[in-house]
């Protein structure tokens, strides 16, 4: 093992004219850092490498160094790979199931890129090359590479913070943010969708696309998550897993015709097939299924498409991205159409709108929205 030295990093100046107490180990030829404590060069006795006692903090931090020291070799808590994984654990014991599974597919494609990597091998050359592996190799797009060095630099500050590392190369570094151009259709792409002569999955795909748009744009989560118990006196209530939402809205024929084909074929008790787990106390394994669910179905929906000449990459969402579009153009009131649409974190500036939302008035509203979709003159 390596044999750790203590050092007063003279290359760093903080604003009080301090420098730096390190304790340092040369691994593979670089320098691991690890930061002590703090001190000006003319209380360090260099001989002992330790603070004088001219020093009023001198005996807290000499304690440090020799805690420091002891305790070497002994804290997984030292490498970039176990930070990684106690913050992966602490999500998992929070049930922040998003976040463990981003920082868990950060570190897994991180290991595979470089298996050995450290806190020492991070530099601005080394994040951009990280970048280009999940660009070129990854083939992930702009906005997912910006969310992944997110990730990554959360923990580098982490780092610095549990005085891990001194200096954060993601400090200096921005990663943009590309336009997304949502896919949405049209009125005859949608009729090329209902004269369909489908079957099976593929046809109930279809109707999961219709029932989402019937649904004002549901989610397609909370979608695949209704049951029979939430149709109550001809009323579709929900409350949406991503926000907490109340919502209650009118059941149309059409919508009350698929849900009368695809209920009851479901052992869990959803109205539709592909969601094939409970929502229970295992938020991992409900995200895991529904993530599930969902790629499964976005699979029948570009076959569909294909099918019938959409020469658009459209997905699940496409539904609610569809209904969202029409919403602006025939309401023309944007206090009425965010509400419509249940976006939470836009401003509804109007406020007797909260009090009608989800009732007749709204109803009709998507009514008007529907009836521009699929009524083709």
């Amino acid at each position: 093992m390596p044999t750790p030295k203590i050092i007063l990093y003279k290359h760093k100046k903080y604003s009080d004219n301090q420098h730096p107490i390190i304790l340092q180990v040369i691994k593979n030829g670089k320098a691991i850092r690890k930061v002590i404590g703090k001190c000006s060069e003319k209380d360090w006795l260099t001989s002992k490498n330790r603070v004088s006692t001219r020093n009023i903090e001198a005996p807290r931090i000499n304690n440090d160094i020799e805690v420091a020291l002891r305790n070497y070799g002994l804290s997984k808590s030292f490498t970039l790979k176990s930070l990684f994984e106690s913050q992966i654990e602490n999500y998992k014991t929070r049930q922040q199931a998003s976040r463990h599974d981003v920082n868990q597919t950060v570190l897994a494609q991180l290991l595979t890129f470089y298996p050995n990597v450290d806190f020492e091998d991070i530099t601005e050359r080394f994040i951009y090359k990280f970048a280009a592996y999940l660009s070129e190799d990854i083939g992930n797009n702009p906005n997912t590479i910006k969310e992944k060095m997110n990730v990554f630099g959360a923990i580098m500050r982490l780092a610095k913070k549990q005085k891990l590392i001194i200096d954060n190369p993601f400090e200096d570094l921005q990663f943009a943010k590309a336009k997304t151009v949502k896919s949405k259709l049209t009125t005859l792409e949608i009729k090329k969708l209902l004269d369909a002569k489908l079957t099976g999955k593929h046809e109930e795909a279809r109707d999961i696309f219709m029932a989402c748009i019937y649904l004002r744009g549901i989610r397609i989560g909370d979608l695949l998550h209704l049951k029979d118990s939430d149709i109550i006196d001809g009323r579709v209530h929900y409350k949406e897993l991503k926000t907490g939402a109340q919502h209650n809205v009118g059941l149309s024929a059409e919508l009350s015709e698929i849900f009368k084909r695809w209920s009851g074929k479901n052992k869990l008790g959803y109205i539709f097939s592909f969601l094939q787990v409970q929502n229970g106390n295992d938020k991992f394994l409900f995200k895991a299924g529904m993530r599930n669910a969902i790629a499964k179905l976005g699979g029948y929906i570009k076959q569909i498409a294909k099918s019938v000449d959409i020469q658009k990459n459209i997905s699940p969402h496409t539904a609610r991205h569809t209904f969202s579009k029409f919403a602006n153009e025939v309401i023309k009131n944007t206090s009425i159409t965010k509400d419509l649409i249940g976006h939470q974190s836009l401003a509804i500036h109007e406020g007797y709108i909260s009090d009608i939302s989800d009732d007749i008035v709204m109803d009709s509203y998507a009514n008007q929205v529907i009836d521009k979709i699929i009524n083709i003159n």
